[in-house]
């Protein structure tokens, strides 16, 4: 077969991901924040980009232009009192002038006062206001010297270790104890691991380890929680009680609320038992949570829904968010024709960036407020009667109603929060899968979580429902659920299971009536 070389024509179609439609894509999944440190970087790094300044309401301009009145007053003043040769008798005329003019309009007499010489009158006094002159030169502390450096829970037991008396081979183990508890107090590594970090020998790691579970907190240091109990227990002076011997031997048989089987094997009543567990409970299972200084998430709605009457307002949130324009200095600078080519490139380059990116926010702001319309039009009845009315919906039904695709859809309510009537609610909150009912119209599952929630709220504690009654209660409402989901949606809402939300109510033994005619 011959060789040869020839052109062929080919047509075909395929996506291709322009900078600018990835710049939409990124753009449309940042939630509120994200978006204001998007913006701001951008200012930061493209000149042809500004920040719209907000315009003065009425009140402020005249408060403004009363401002640069009173700037020219006290300049002009200012010239009319410096030396120079038309000083004297015309600046003293002029002076008498403009207060003879206040005199007409005004009783009140105009009182000049020299801010420099009153606080010296009254230091001179002793009566010191604070006043920072230029005779006083005290180096003040900068800002970040007088902020507030809370303690952690390292800093406080390495403290407590130069308080001890530790060789320093004890005290190298000690810092290494301490450095591997985790945010709970709780050792965070073996004794295996320890002796390969610091090169001793087993026996002074657990004498290292020994010394920090005797520092406070109580109980930090611990391996495990019944450990971590233990340690607490000699402050309160509960060795050797019934505290201590639930604490050892039936954590288990106490979180599975199995009090009877305590009592018998301790050969004590069910009431003591039921005093040991208050005790217990009373003491503190994570010796670090005080010293926790995690930086609290704040969640920041994107839109916010306002109820008028009968009609829901869809209000963008754009509160923080910088407004955008054109610089109108580098748009004159493109103009000029002696500007060099790569100068002129490297302008033009970010003079339709920017263009893009405005674009590209107002492109996410209609698509966020269209998928939120179709939201409200799916959920209506959920912001009219409450969550008993939330309907089944999936990300396919908005897309085929906003005309968009469904990895748009997926996009805008990834990390995007709603303020509605009802709270602050996630988008992802409105999408759930149906439950079929008897009536035939399908129920959604965020509905049926709430509607298992109520029904044990509602159960007897000393007789708690089991999932099978909870299946068959909701059946009876009209609800098509297999008992399995009810295990599977209890345990999505953190409830235990029914032996371990039982709750023994101790009865009091009544005297028998021959002890009574005996008396």
């Amino acid at each position: 077969m011959a060789l040869e070389a020839r052109l062929d024509l080919k047509l075909s179609q395929k996506l291709i991901m322009t900078p600018q439609l990835q710049l939409a894509i990124r753009l449309l999944r940042l939630s509120h924040l994200e978006l204001t440190e998007a913006i701001t970087q951008e200012l930061t790094e493209n000149p042809c980009l500004e920040e719209t300044a907000i315009e003065l309401e009425e009140g402020d301009a005249v408060a403004e232009k009363t401002e640069d009145a009173a700037e020219g007053e006290s300049e002009s003043s200012a010239e009319r009192e410096a030396p120079g040769g038309e000083a004297g008798e015309d600046g003293a005329g002029s002076a008498a002038g403009v207060e003879g003019g206040r005199s007409d309009e005004s009783d009140a007499p105009i009182i000049e006062t020299r801010w420099d010489e009153y606080f010296e009158e009254r230091a001179s006094d002793g009566r010191d206001l604070g006043y920072m002159g230029p005779d006083r030169d005290e180096d003040l502390p900068s800002y970040d010297r007088t902020l507030a450096n809370r303690e952690t829970l390292t800093d406080h037991l390495l403290w407590q270790v130069r308080l001890t008396e530790a060789s320093p081979s004890q005290r190298e183990a000690c810092e290494a104890v301490i450095g591997n508890l985790d945010e709970n107090g709780y050792l965070d590594a073996s004794v295996e691991d320890l002796v390969k970090l610091t090169g001793q020998n087993p026996e002074e790691i657990e004498a290292a380890i020994r010394v920090v579970q005797g520092f406070d907190p109580p109980g930090v240091g611990a391996r495990t929680l019944a450990e971590c109990l233990l340690l607490q227990l000699p402050a309160l002076g509960l060795c050797g009680t019934l505290v201590e011997a639930v604490v050892r031997d039936h954590l288990a048989d106490l979180e599975r609320k199995r009090y009877d089987r305590i009592a018998k094997v301790q050969r004590t009543t069910v009431e003591a038992v039921l005093e040991a567990a208050k005790t217990l409970a009373r003491l503190e299972p994570c010796p670090g949570r005080p010293f926790d200084h995690a930086t609290p998430t704040y969640v920041v709605p994107d839109v916010h829904i306002v109820k008028e009457e009968d009609r829901l307002i869809i209000l963008l949130n754009e509160d923080g968010i910088p407004a955008l324009h054109i610089s109108g200095f580098y748009k004159d600078l493109m103009r000029q024709k002696v500007l060099p080519p790569d100068e002129r490139g490297y302008l033009e380059d970010r003079y339709r960036s920017a263009q893009w990116f405005i674009k590209s926010i107002q492109q996410r702001n209609r698509t966020i407020y269209r998928v939120t319309e179709s939201i409200l039009k799916f959920q209506r009845d959920f912001f009219d009667y409450g969550i008993r009315y939330l309907r089944p919906l999936v990300l396919r039904d908005v897309a085929e109603d906003v005309g968009m695709h469904e990895s748009t859809i997926s996009r805008v309510t990834a990390t995007k929060y709603m303020s509605t009537p009802r709270g602050l609610l996630a988008f992802k909150f409105f999408f759930s899968s149906g439950l079929a009912s008897s009536s035939g119209v399908d129920v959604s599952s965020v509905s049926v979580r709430d509607m298992i929630q109520k029904i044990i709220q509602k159960e007897p504690t000393d007789r708690p429902l089991a999932d099978q009654s909870i299946e068959e209660i909701l059946r009876k409402q009209g609800i098509e659920i297999a008992r399995r989901t009810v295990a599977k949606y209890r345990g999505e809402l953190g409830i235990p299971t029914a032996g371990r939300r039982r709750v023994r109510v101790p009865v009091p033994k009544q005297s028998s009536p021959e002890a009574g005619a005996e008396n």
